[in-house]
């Protein structure tokens, strides 16, 4: 099988054939015919023709207020990919007159012609009067009529004759009813959503409808409702403009009297810990515990109603919660309570409700709260695994194996409530290896030949959630979520390296094995926006075998960035990392996301070597080296969602290390890394660098770089069933601060940063299994710096084994 693919011919023919393949499927329109009664056409297109009733130009606001028309169509033709219907066209490649499991499949995936229906259209001509009277252009009328475009396809014409929008001249807020609430009005109404001179647009009014409600609510008017908030629009000044009156009525009872919106406050706090929601509590015995639970805002009793040990302990649920005896009722208590609970890692399901509090009065209103948790699972087992190849699309005569196939896996382990208190453990384990060009043409039995990389990560992480510190009585623990972890790592890396030498190639391994620990906070401010500080991360690396590779590097380099990879060292370093998120879960919203980090190492490493005397952290075989550089790397992402499937993907990756002191490096493995399947697509990983560097007799220097700019851009659309396809285009490389020693090695010059940028593009197809997203993406480098000038862009040396393919699991980002 390995043959066939790799066979260039058969490529080639299929190349050959595919232009075909494109035309047939576009010239079967006249299969359509067989699935259509007498009489029936297919909808082809929606045409909406706008124009002024009193014959003037179209304004452009008129033309704002159709923006979103689409969605008030009964009928929308076929899906169109690249302008043709593939869906439909698949559908009607089946018989209509079998009824067997190979024409149901292929009608499960396509998509059944759309017929026009003259019912439909009419509607929709309704809904579009509708719509110009939302937006303000008050007496608007709409007709519908059709153009045959063929025999069997017609387009629907919409004709809007269209009145002038009116602006919004007054605004006025009112409740006459209560003075209380006429006061909050008047002081929101600079928030309002509804501008003087603004277009007249009901969308924004039920918004405004919305805000009104939500203030009231959170100022503990509990039975607020939009429908207390009514508007009254006066068309009568002008033709072009018009009033709005905003005003919060009051509820009336049952027997039609005066029933003014009141303040409520919150008096019992019911907590039902460990048991379904779905349970009454008629159903079970339960207990009570009272909890004492003293906050800044003064005294509470929770009380706990129970029938099982109750896990989280009281104190970790109980300083979860916003809600406290004796505060006004607001709904933002309501949601922050609950995303603190999610929080604990304890509970799936958190319920929140209120009732009126039998201690409650016509002048003191009261509610009591009733908050019911789900547990969760709190030991969990997970698994995974990811299998890569980034490859030539043809190379030589062998497709599959002409790249390295990775194989990566984890297994981990976590409990969520260790100690009783929400500590979470989290123990992992990671194995990643590469396999060698040749494993499927040959037999390998020795480990050392077998893999030509082999790492192995093993962690165990502690996650307190409070701040171990001697100040931590003073944080506010409901506000910034303080949390304080403990880690150790430990990592054996081993790499079969095939390098070039005087006589040819010379096989040389890299064995190396790292422990390290570390000890840190993480904290909130505010919803979206997350802080982690480690001031204590220490690792201690040890080389096993490599003499022959640090001889090697002699000989071939005076880079001493290399030589330096050959003895061990200490690392210390403090790490700073803030990370911003406004996306809403569960919706598609855009939003976006923001992360930096900054790091720093050897400060307190360097003032011991000197207060000892012990050295300069140079290179010997006596000595254990240790690093001082600072470290800035960022990542943004911008997520805009298309319609109700697609969704577009912009990406920046931007990042700089510098040593200083006696380090005239940073570490290899702080360093960026250039191409791969993440970043760079038509590169492979470690194959893209430095800027403009010309490779000659080696590319053991390429690949890691003390500078690094990555932008990315992709488009992600449905395609069949469980099938996306991605159209993505990427730029950017590493960079070297200093030469190193390399003659060929340009160091970053900020003049010399557009020829030093690399460009690719490409396309992808991902299959969405369950909770998995199995992807290919196919990427041709169209500019490579590392050419001559004036050979970079890819017509000047095109060939096949320049396609690359990457696989993996999961979105690149």
């Amino acid at each position: 099988m390995t043959s066939a693919l790799s066979n260039y011919s058969i490529l080639k023919r299929f190349l050959h054939i595919l232009p075909l393949l494109f035309v047939a499927a576009s010239l079967t329109s006249c299969s359509v015919n067989k699935f259509l009664q007498p009489g029936q056409t297919v909808l082809k297109r929606n045409t909406l023709h706008v124009a002024m009733a009193d014959s003037t130009a179209v304004p452009p606001e008129v033309e704002q207020a159709l923006l979103d028309a689409s969605r008030y169509y009964y009928q929308t033709p076929n899906k169109k990919i690249l302008w043709i219907p593939w869906k439909m066209r698949l559908y009607c490649l089946t018989n209509p007159n079998r009824d067997n499991w190979l024409n149901n499949f292929v009608r499960a995936q396509g998509e059944p012609p759309v017929v026009y229906d003259r019912s439909a259209a009419v509607r929709t001509a309704a809904q579009l009067e509708k719509l110009m009277k939302t937006k303000g252009c008050f007496n608007s009328k709409v007709t519908t009529d059709t153009t045959h475009l063929t025999p069997s396809s017609v387009a629907v014409n919409y004709r809007i004759a269209a009145t002038h929008r009116r602006r919004i001249d007054e605004l006025r807020f009112s409740c006459r009813q209560q003075s209380d609430i006429d006061s909050l009005l008047q002081r929101w109404k600079g928030e309002s959503l509804l501008k003087v001179g603004d277009y007249y647009d009901q969308d924004k009014m039920t918004a405004e409808q919305a805000r009104i409600t939500t203030r009231l609510k959170n100022s503990g008017y509990y039975y607020a409702s939009n429908d207390f908030v009514r508007f009254y629009v006066d068309t009568t000044y002008d033709s072009l403009t018009l009033s709005i009156l905003v005003v919060v009525r009051q509820p009336s009872s049952e027997s039609s009297t005066f029933k003014p919106l009141q303040k409520y406050r919150i008096d019992n706090i019911y907590i039902y810990p460990n048991i379904s929601t779905a349970l009454s509590d008629q159903q079970q015995t339960f207990d009570t515990l009272v909890y004492p639970y003293i906050t800044k805002r003064g005294a509470n009793n929770f009380q706990y109603i129970y029938n099982t040990r109750i896990r989280p302990s009281p104190r970790t649920i109980s300083r979860s919660l916003f809600i406290f005896n004796g505060m006004t009722y607001s709904p933002r208590i309501v949601a922050s309570t609950t995303s603190a609970l999610l929080g604990l890692h304890n509970f799936k399901y958190v319920d929140i409700s209120f009732e009126e509090s039998p201690n409650s009065t016509d002048s003191t209103r009261l509610l009591d709260a009733r908050i019911r948790l789900l547990n969760s699972t709190r030991r969990k087992l997970s698994l995974s695994f990811e299998l890569t190849n980034s490859t030539n699309f043809i190379s030589g005569s062998n497709y599959l194996t002409s790249g390295n196939l990775g194989l990566g896996t984890t297994v981990g382990y976590q409990n969520c409530n260790l100690f009783g208190g929400a500590e979470m453990l989290n123990v992992e384990g990671n194995l990643i290896f590469d396999l060698p060009k040749n494993i499927f043409s040959t037999r390998q039995r020795d480990f050392h030949n077998t893999f030509s990389s082999f790492e192995f990560d093993y962690s165990m992480s502690l996650d307190l959630p409070d701040f171990l510190i001697p100040f931590s009585e003073s944080i506010i623990w409901q506000t910034s979520k303080p949390h304080t972890l403990f880690e150790i790592s430990s990592n054996y890396l081993f790499r079969n390296l095939s390098l070039p030498d005087t006589s040819g190639y010379k096989d040389i391994t890299l064995e190396r094995f790292r422990i390290g620990g570390s000890f840190g906070y993480t904290w909130f401010q505010g919803r979206n926006t997350k802080h982690k500080l480690l001031p204590f991360n220490l690792s201690y690396s040890h080389l096993i075998s490599g003499g022959d590779y640090y001889e090697y590097l002699t000989r071939l380099t005076s880079d001493i960035q290399f030589k330096y990879q050959a003895f061990d060292y200490v690392l210390l370093n403090t790490h700073y990392e803030y990370t911003f998120s406004d996306q809403h879960i569960g919706s598609r919203n855009d939003f976006n996301y923001l992360r930096f980090s900054v790091e720093t190492a050897g400060n307190l490493l360097s003032g011991l070597n000197s207060l000892l005397k012990k050295g300069d952290g140079s290179i010997n075989k006596e000595t254990v080296v240790y690093y001082q550089y600072f470290r800035f790397d960022s990542e943004y992402k911008r997520y805009i969602y298309i319609g109700k499937y697609s969704t577009l993907v912009l990406r920046a990756l931007a990042g700089i290390g510098l040593p200083y002191g006696h380090s005239e490096f940073i570490p290899f493995d702080k360093m960026f890394v250039g191409g791969g399947p993440t970043t760079m697509r038509g590169w492979q990983l470690r194959r893209l660098g430095y800027g403009q560097f010309q490779s000659s007799t080696s590319d053991i220097a390429m690949g890691t770089g003390d500078i690094q700019l990555i932008a990315n851009i992709e488009h992600r659309f449905p395609l069949l069933g469980i099938f996306e396809g991605a159209l993505f285009a990427d730029a950017g490389n590493v960079w070297m601060c200093s030469d190193w020693g390399i003659n060929t090695v340009q160091p970053f010059q900020l003049d010399e940063i557009v020829r030093g940028i690399a460009l690719d593009a490409g396309i992808g197809i991902r299959a969405n299994i369950s909770i998995v997203t199995l992807r290919v993406d196919i990427a041709l480098p169209l500019y490579d710096p590392g050419y001559q000038a004036g050979q970079r862009w890819i017509g000047s040396h095109w060939a096949w084994n320049k396609v690359m393919t990457n696989f993996g699991i999961n979105y690149p980002f």
